[in-house]
């Protein structure tokens, strides 16, 4: 039921930027923005390298935090003092 829910959602998503990109000349239609990001995702490779960069950076991020706050929160959740040292 909520799969039902979340593409009548998009559907209705879809459906209101159809409606505003006829009455708005800065903003484009849905389909031409699909035509635009498969051109821009097979054309030009500079976007594969800048996603791969954020995700790196990302990813280096994320497991920074888990390699100090998994060791970290044992620490305090394991020791009566730990939580008050910290």
């Amino acid at each position: 039921m909520i799969t039902a829910y979340r593409l009548i959602a998009f559907g209705v998503f879809l459906l209101f930027w159809w409606a505003v990109s006829f009455t708005s000349l800065f903003i484009p239609t849905p389909a031409a923005a699909a035509a635009a990001a498969g051109v821009m995702f097979t054309a030009d490779v500079a976007i594969h390298r800048a996603i791969a960069q954020s995700l790196f950076v990302c990813g280096t991020g994320l497991g920074l935090g888990i390699l100090v706050g998994i060791p970290l929160g044992l620490l305090m959740g394991g020791h009566a003092d730990g939580a008050v040292a910290l």
